[in-house]
């Protein structure tokens, strides 16, 4: 309960890529309706520490939003990317994902997931746009941590 609205936070135990094998039985168990939903997931195609808020849209990709998509049947649902970006050139997305994170990294990851608790409890409070605005900028360039295995010395 937060200001008299009952609300679910929900952590599928399923892979990323079946999001929806999980979100969409919830959604509807509770009836809560797509634009009810605020769904946060990693993103490579986002440098590491973006956060990115949209109110709908396409997958873009992302096989974990389409599978929510393909499951609840509507695009029209509330996505917060967070940034993990690709790591070295040559490396697949798989071993990249896995790889244990650097000090460095572990640090940036854990500041950016606080600012994305921050940016659900903004939506919550004040609205999307209002978070979309304050949320959706590009954190300052930190000095490249070389010895990333994740970033090959590139953040």
């Amino acid at each position: 309960d937060r200001n008299g609205e009952r609300l679910l936070l929900v952590k599928p135990l399923t892979f990323m890529n079946l999001s929806g094998t999980a979100v969409g039985p919830i959604a509807r168990y509770h009836e809560i309706a797509p634009a009810d939903l605020i769904v946060l997931v990693d993103d490579a195609d986002l440098e590491t520490g973006v956060l990115r808020i949209r109110r709908r849209g396409s997958s873009g990709g992302h096989k974990g939003l389409n599978s929510i998509t393909q499951d609840i049947g509507s695009e029209d649902f509330i996505r917060i990317r967070i940034g993990i970006g690709r790591g070295q050139d040559g490396i697949d997305l798989v071993t990249h994902v896995l790889r244990p994170l650097t000090p460095a990294e572990a640090n940036r990851l854990q500041e950016t997931v606080v600012r994305a608790a921050e940016a659900v409890e903004c939506i919550l409070d004040r609205g999307l746009d209002v978070a979309m605005n304050t949320f959706n900028i590009r954190p300052q360039k930190e000095a490249p941590d070389e010895g990333s295995p994740r970033t090959g010395g590139k953040v």
